[in-house]
């Protein structure tokens, strides 16, 4: 009788440690997915669908992150898939490689893979994408463009916890050498037991609330969380001089966290004035730069004051100068 006890004992802690060890195995594995979908966009012809997907789904600093654009096309046309440069936002590009996919259902499939290393934590911007197509039934110089939104990734500096080990475990042969004082055995085995559980929950719990717990952000970081914050609203659809009044906001508010200068209190003029007069400014920021951030806030002007309205290349390219000034220029 003391023998079958033994056993079923034996069995359930063995069943215990299986469990914990498939639960230590999924937290392991669970970040090791198919990635995530960045913007999906479709043609009005419905001939050409883009997507953009990002693997990992949930970026770290210490990854390699790649971008799958995908772009399914009917066989009636021809697609010219857009270029990029040596960065996207803050990360740097190492290769680009294009896969091509036979033909199922009159519907070709082209992917751009592009491989990328972060190179700071926080939000980095991703830029639109324009791709452009052309019926092989018409003129050549007649171009269709289908356009994924510009759209922001979150870039996780955490540092993944040590996981736990079963390196301590004792073997079925030593649990079964119980003596005959079996009743305090299996008190400790079912202590240990619960410790093992309440240690794993505890780390569980840790590990959730670092997580979940929010970074500090540097003031770069802010800025381009906020220009992200505004693409996501799509103010700049509804409401264009409202929109380059919060971007040009959000770069006098940069440049005022950067410098000693109160932003506000001073207009366009002034303000380049004070940046190309003072010396400590000047010697952190490059000619070019400047002379982009000058070309930025007067065309934002324009916007506000002149009732100027621009179109969307000039839209986004104010949006990418106002990107690339807040993180090319760190103080």
């Amino acid at each position: 009788m003391r023998k079958v006890i033994i056993r079923i004992i034996v069995t359930i802690v063995i069943f215990t440690v299986q469990i914990m060890a498939g639960a230590v195995a999924f937290s392991v594995t669970k970040n090791v997915d198919g990635g995530r979908e960045l913007g999906r966009v479709e043609s009005a012809d419905r001939m050409v669908q883009v997507r953009l997907i990002v693997v990992p789904s949930k970026p770290r600093l210490s990854d390699t992150i790649i971008f799958r654009l995908e772009v399914d096309a009917d066989t009636a046309v021809k697609i010219d898939m857009p270029e990029f440069g040596n960065a996207i936002g803050t990360l740097k590009v190492l290769e680009i490689n294009e896969e091509v996919n036979s033909v199922v259902a009159q519907k070709e499939n082209r992917t751009l893979v592009i491989k990328t290393i972060p190179t700071q934590a926080g939000i980095t911007p991703i830029w639109s994408m324009p791709i452009t197509y052309y019926k092989r039934s018409e003129p050549q110089d007649k171009k269709n463009v289908i356009e994924l939104n510009a759209t922001s990734l979150e870039i996780d500096s955490a540092v993944t916890p040590d996981l736990a080990t079963l390196d301590d475990l004792k073997s079925d042969y030593e649990l079964l050498q119980i003596e005959s004082n079996w009743f305090w055995r299996i008190i400790v085995i079912f202590t240990a037991v619960l410790g093992l559980v309440l240690l794993f929950s505890f780390w569980f719990f840790k590990r959730r609330e670092k997580l979940e717990s929010e970074p500090k952000l540097s003031p770069q970081q802010i800025a381009l969380k906020r220009i992200a914050e505004l693409l996501d609203k799509r103010l700049h659809e509804v409401d264009v001089k409202l929109f380059f009044v919060e971007l040009a906001g959000v770069v006098r508010w940069y440049v005022e966290q950067q410098t000693s200068i109160r932003v506000p209190e001073l207009t366009t003029e002034e303000f380049l004035k004070e940046i190309s007069q003072n010396r400590r400014i000047k010697n952190t920021i490059s000619n070019d730069l400047a002379k982009r951030l000058k070309l930025f806030l007067e065309s934002a002007d324009m916007v506000k004051f002149a009732k100027f309205k621009p179109n969307q290349e000039e839209i986004m390219q104010g949006i990418k100068y106002a990107q690339a000034f807040i993180i090319e220029w760190i103080n």
